[in-house]
């Protein structure tokens, strides 16, 4: 009788060890007009380095042993009034690909895919996946961009996790607030 009991808990605790949590930390940033998901609480920090100050929250998954990715990260700035969102399609589309080199040549990385996609059934934006390292990791980056305002979430996962769940729940719960 002993037996049993000891090897239901002993098979209950190893199966507890391998569920991830369901829970999530939601980022609401309404100063920036944004929330966003992630998978515990990141942290916020300043680029100086930008034109125009850029505020970054940043959870680096790299300390914890259950997570399929490296880092998710949501990125805000104010662009020069130069470089907003207009309706002529040359402008928008000029504006994607210096944004979308841009990231490539920060990352020192090669592109791997570049398609057009829409938030909230309107709002421009381009998904690119970047090769970083050489094949070691992958850098998945939704770009959207409202009037002045930029937003760029990133996740950075190795290739061979770069299909997991948690990339997709990241990048849908992106979400401008009203």
């Amino acid at each position: 009788m002993k037996i049993i009991n000891y090897s239901f808990v002993l098979i209950l605790l190893v199966s507890l060890g391998f569920v991830q949590s369901d829970t999530w930390y939601l980022l609401e940033v309404p100063e920036f007009g944004f929330s966003i998901q992630f998978p515990a609480e990141p942290v916020k920090s300043m680029d100086h380095d930008s034109p125009t100050p850029a505020y970054m929250y940043i959870y680096d998954a790299t300390k914890s042993r259950t997570d399929d990715n490296l880092i998710y990260s949501a990125t805000y700035a104010e662009l020069q009034s130069a470089d907003t969102i207009t309706t002529d399609f040359k402008r928008t589309d000029a504006l994607f690909k210096k944004a979308v080199k841009g990231a490539v040549k920060g990352l020192n990385g090669k592109l791997l895919s570049e398609n057009t996609i829409y938030l909230n059934g309107g709002i421009p934006g381009r998904e690119i996946r970047i090769d970083f390292k050489h094949g070691l990791a992958i850098v998945k980056m939704r770009i959207y961009v409202v009037k002045n305002k930029m937003y760029l979430i990133q996740i950075i996962t190795e290739t061979k996790k770069q299909y997991n769940l948690s990339v997709t729940r990241f990048m849908n719960s992106f979400q401008l607030l009203n």
